[in-house]
């Protein structure tokens, strides 16, 4: 077929007329793009079907990203029972009226893994009406939502959350969240939970139940604006690795840690690394007897007057670099 050739097509009873090459290829996309949008959704809506409303505010055009989140099954998984099962598989509806949009889910969901991520556009989020009951999974959850201002959690129920990994990974623009509904008290992983949140200057953890957490590496990762922080009750007797957990915590006074208990921590690696203007720090009771590396671990604390590490124990230590 080229150039000038007319060609005809019937698709469902209608017949289109085509006067040149590129205009028959393009409709082939179109019908190729909506086939396998239909095939995913459905395969979707027969796996996981949703439950609640999530309300959005959205500056620009991000709802198509949007959408490609929730019916990717790729990124995200959520562990059920001993079984690996894809997780963010599942069909809705979707009402807009200006910026403002509205997802309608028909059932409960069990991972709100990568939901919002990468949605740069959105600066609000009302999840006050969504049913968190059933999600195991919340990981990258607002990851790269880098002008998100605001999150509204309402009365969340996060009783079954067990993945809280890099919840708000790279939200640059999130000055406060208020999280005094979340229940930690399954969650196994913090790491990387409030990664690159560079505008937190106060940040209220102290209703945290960490007694399953096993990771706490990069959990404030470059919080550079954080004045305050206040996690003198985490219960760390599970906790592996601790590397690059204040990194770069350049506002960070002053932190009570006297009551951690880091017995089974591995890695120490660049925990306090850049934080220049930490003037006070109680280590004295860390148990370092499983400790395999501190390499960087108080590197330029410039503003530090002294810190005693008598106490640590370096007999399986490997890589004890740059210590300060």
């Amino acid at each position: 077929m080229t150039d000038g050739i007319k060609c005809n097509f019937r698709l469902k009873g209608k017949h289109f007329n085509f006067t040149n090459f590129n205009q028959f290829i393009f409709l082939i996309k179109i019908i190729y793009f909506v086939f396998i949008i239909s095939i995913t959704e459905e395969r979707f809506r027969n796996i996981i079907n949703f439950s609640s409303e999530i309300s959005l505010v959205i500056i620009g055009n991000d709802t198509q990203r949007l959408i490609y989140n929730l019916f990717n099954p790729k990124p995200s998984q959520v562990f059920v029972d001993g079984i690996y099962k894809d997780s963010c598989n599942t069909s809705c509806e979707l009402e807009h009226e200006e910026n403002n949009v509205r997802l309608i889910f028909n059932d409960t969901i069990q991972s709100t893994q990568n939901m919002f991520r990468g949605l740069n556009n959105i600066k609000e989020i009302d999840l006050s009406l969504f049913d968190f009951s059933e999600v195991k999974s919340m990981a990258y959850m607002f990851g790269h939502c880098n002008n998100l201002e605001k999150i509204e959690f309402g009365n969340i129920n996060t009783a079954s959350v067990t993945n809280m990994e890099c919840l708000f990974y790279y939200c640059k623009q999130l000055i406060s969240v208020d999280l005094s509904s979340f229940d930690t008290s399954n969650v196994v992983s913090m790491e990387g939970m409030f990664y690159n949140c560079l505008s937190f200057s106060t940040l209220n953890l102290t209703n945290f139940n960490t007694s399953k957490v096993e990771k706490l590496s990069y959990f404030l990762y470059n919080c550079h604006n954080l004045k305050s922080i206040d996690i003198s009750k985490f219960d760390t007797s599970h906790v592996s690795t601790m590397e690059f957990m204040f990194y770069n915590c350049s506002n960070l006074l002053s932190i009570d840690l006297s009551k951690f208990n880091t017995s089974k921590v591995n890695y120490f690696n660049s925990m306090f690394s850049n934080c220049i203007k930490l003037i006070l720090i109680d280590v004295s009771n860390f148990d370092t007897s499983n400790a395999n590396s501190f390499s960087h671990m108080f590197y330029n604390c410039s503003s530090l007057l002294s810190i005693d590490v008598t106490n640590f124990n370096t007999i399986n230590v490997k890589l004890i670099r740059a210590l300060f």
